[in-house]
């Protein structure tokens, strides 16, 4: 399997297949759980951008987490209030803020 996901990326991202098809094709081969990285936020600790995580609890059934933005506390509680109930990864809040 370690294989088909190194190889595939490049074939992904040049036929430009939606989010929506991706991770339902990686749920049918059975991942036991994804997570999810907002790149544009990661490491900005400006928040989390919702909607990516909200659709794909959507969509799959399998475990998510996410990540990509928290530089807040109140950042995972707003996800958490928007009916996310997938797991939260953070770094950049405990190496560059109070909350270390």
């Amino acid at each position: 399997m370690l294989s088909f996901y190194n190889n595939a990326w490049p074939i992904l991202r040049e036929k430009k297949i939606p989010f929506k098809d991706f991770i339902q094709n990686m749920e049918i081969i059975g991942v036991g759980e994804m997570i999810i990285n907002s790149v544009d936020r990661d490491g900005l600790m400006e928040g989390f951008d919702y909607d990516p995580y909200l659709e794909a609890q959507k969509i799959v059934t399998c475990p998510l987490v996410a990540v990509g933005g928290a530089g807040d506390p109140k950042h995972s509680s707003n996800l958490i209030n928007k009916n996310f109930s997938g797991g939260l990864g953070a770094s950049s809040i405990f190496h560059f803020t109070q909350f270390t």
